[in-house]
């Protein structure tokens, strides 16, 4: 829990100065509820074919479909920003939602633990497909973010990338979820409708340029407010000095 919610406040200050508050709540509940509200389907629906006494007794919770749909987020936000874990070593962003599925599968199957899972893979799929097809754009009134770096293949290895972007597109048609990228499109939103996002590299560049300035103003903001309580702090000092004199004489 303790990592959790320290992993929220983080993912946290990347996104909302991005999205907003309002978009950035919006986005939290419209996650923890499908993640919610799918695992209690598939429960039930699960206890109704096999009548398992155990699945009655047995817990389901978890915020950790929260923290991968943040991580899709900032995958969203600044794909090839790199960070640095303790310190050392250097990851590209848009490698974690996949690299935090392996590793807690992994801890996970250690375990024998399987119970969570679902709230991190369907955390992470539900955000992808909230800001895949349906977030509205704050600079045009279309949906989604139909460019190449946030393709549903983009979570996995490159040499994955053709068969899934085949599969990708043919359940695209079926469920009308499919968007037309590329010169001949210039973007597509859901309804079919032209849309005004321009090329997908146009439009992720400014997704990053907007996402690198709202950082750049919160941390000039943290600074400027270090910077005066520093100075506050200096001009005190003189000041306790001289009243200690005076009572002093």
């Amino acid at each position: 829990l303790a990592f959790e919610v320290v992993s929220l406040l983080l993912l946290a200050r990347l996104v909302e100065p991005m999205y907003g508050s309002k978009e950035f709540l919006k986005f939290l509940f419209i996650v923890d509820f499908s993640v919610c509200f799918m695992v209690f389907v598939a429960v039930y629906i699960t206890y109704a074919a096999t009548a398992s006494g155990k699945l009655l007794y047995t817990e389901f919770s978890g915020f950790h479909g929260i923290v991968a749909g943040l991580l899709v987020a900032v995958k969203q936000i600044m794909p090839d920003h790199e960070v640095k874990l303790f310190g050392v070593l250097s990851i590209t962003v848009k490698y974690l939602p996949s690299i935090l599925l392996l590793v807690l599968t992994a801890l996970a199957a250690a375990l024998k633990q399987y119970d969570q899972l679902a709230f991190l893979y369907l955390g992470a799929y539900n955000a992808w497909v909230y800001l895949r097809f349906f977030q509205q754009q704050s600079d045009n009134a279309y949906q989604g973010d139909p460019s190449d770096d946030f393709k549903f293949s983009s979570f996995f290895p490159p040499f994955m990338a053709t068969p899934i972007d085949a599969v990708a597109g043919l359940l695209g048609i079926v469920f009308r979820l499919r968007h037309t990228a590329g010169a001949d499109a210039k973007g597509m939103n859901i309804n079919g409708a032209p849309s005004m996002l321009g090329s997908d590299s146009a439009d992720a560049n400014r997704r990053r340029e907007r996402g690198a300035k709202a950082l750049e103003e919160r941390l000039g903001m943290k600074k400027h407010g270090s910077d005066a309580d520093v100075e506050k702090a200096a001009g005190a000092a003189p000041a306790a000095e001289g009243s200690s004199a005076a009572a002093a004489q």
